[in-house]
């Protein structure tokens, strides 16, 4: 690597040979690298993990969390600071497996529930919208607010006129494991002490649905506004996992102040661990989990007693996105990616969350399944050592303003 200047000027980017980046304001020029070593190592796939994880739910709430961050500019440096915020969350999480957080599963790619913070600044914290009502056969959330008058709701979320109430909510959809994320922006339209009822309060809030909200219309009961907003694919019976929070944001003096906002989760799935066991870890080195060397036979296995196995699972998917999980037994006893299973074994596959996976195969040859349910279970006889067992199913599953913060539609 060496530092230079040229007669262009400072450049970045990659000729045949040479590879130009920018550090501290002075040109860098390096040897241009063709091939990375990916030895997958557990700690390199529990990172990406993390990063998938966090990348997934930047994605899915991008519409907020771009701008969310009070002094921070939209776009690279809100995606800077939301993975700052949420990497240490996340791996705090995964380190006690507490169940504050989701994890994908390997090549899944669907967005999962965690506490995340998605918003930070000097404006009140606003009160936690209650998730109060579900309705399957509509797909409508019923969210409430606690709102008496005009006039108190201002002062205690430092807002006024023109200034915003954002709830944000993570609900489920109909695949498994795939989570969508909706807010509705309430604009303040008036700052009076009178109270607020059900007659008037579509006079006090202007309601904007976006994201994975359709719409949202208002009302009032029992000090409460109502928020009723559209959300296609909510199935019935799913109060337990649906999340919300709410930002406050108003403009400042030549700033947009924004408050803190954070989900709570408890419970979420799949665990650190169940996502981790899907995911493709090197086991090369005995300490790691990889082949015996027998110094007596010298054969690389631990003296043909046993068949070191890297099971991958593959979901072959057929129409709309779906997912599955994939889980080995021997003797009534689990095996985790990458464990020995003796040569000669029989092995038995479950498979959940697989409704309409039509057959399974491993190692290209299809093998007999039963069904109970989502469930589907079979077995195959382990072969010879050193074998790489790959599972294969189809499976099918279900399914404006650019700053929501700020005046637009």
């Amino acid at each position: 690597m060496a530092q230079g200047e040229n007669f262009f000027g400072i450049k970045s980017g990659s000729t045949k040979s040479l590879t130009f980046a920018v550090r501290g304001g002075k040109q860098i020029i390096k040897d241009r690298v063709y091939r990375i070593k990916n030895p997958r190592s557990a700690m390199q796939m529990r990172q990406r993990i993390l990063m998938a994880a966090c990348g997934l739910a930047y994605k899915a709430m991008g519409q907020i969390v771009n701008h969310s961050w009070e002094g921070v500019p939209t776009g690279q440096n809100s995606y800077s600071k939301f993975m700052a915020v949420n990497l240490p969350l996340l791996k705090a999480d995964a380190n006690a497996n507490a169940g504050r957080f989701g994890y994908p599963l390997y090549k899944v790619g669907s967005f999962v529930p965690g506490s995340f913070q998605i918003s930070d600044g000097t404006l009140p914290v606003a009160e936690r919208p209650i998730v109060n009502a579900i309705d399957g056969e509509h797909e409508t959330i019923k969210l409430r607010i606690p709102c008496d008058n005009m006039a108190q709701f201002c002062q205690e979320n430092g807002l006024r006129i023109g200034a915003y109430h954002t709830i944000c909510v993570i609900f489920p959809t109909s695949t498994y494991a795939a989570y969508k994320f909706g807010y509705v922006r309430l604009a303040v339209l008036d700052d009076s002490a009178d109270q607020v009822n059900a007659d008037n309060v579509n006079s006090k809030f202007g309601a904007n649905a976006g994201a994975g909200f359709r719409n949202a219309t208002l009302g009032f009961e029992g000090g409460y506004v109502e928020v009723t907003a559209v959300a296609p694919g909510i199935p019935a019976n799913t109060l337990g996992n649906t999340f919300a929070c709410a930002i406050n944001s108003r403009e400042g003096d030549g700033v947009q102040l924004r408050s803190k906002a954070s989900f709570v989760c408890v419970g979420i799935g799949p665990s650190s661990a169940q996502a981790f066991a899907t995911w493709p870890v090197g086991k090369s080195l005995p300490l790691n989990g990889g082949s015996v060397v027998s110094s007596a036979s010298g054969s690389g296995e631990d003296s043909g007693q046993q068949a070191a196995t890297t099971y991958q699972v593959t979901t072959q998917r057929s129409g709309d996105f779906g997912s599955a999980v994939v889980s080995l037994a021997v003797d009534g006893s689990s095996v985790a990616s990458g464990s020995y299973i003796e040569a000669g074994k029989t092995v038995n596959v479950t498979v959940t969350n697989a409704a309409n996976m039509t057959e399974l195969r491993v190692n290209g040859q299809a093998i007999e399944i039963e069904t109970a349910g989502t469930t589907k279970t079979g077995s195959f006889v382990m072969p010879s050592a050193s074998a790489v067992v790959t599972a294969a199913f189809p499976v099918a599953g279900g399914g404006g303003s650019d700053e929501p913060f700020d005046p637009g539609d």
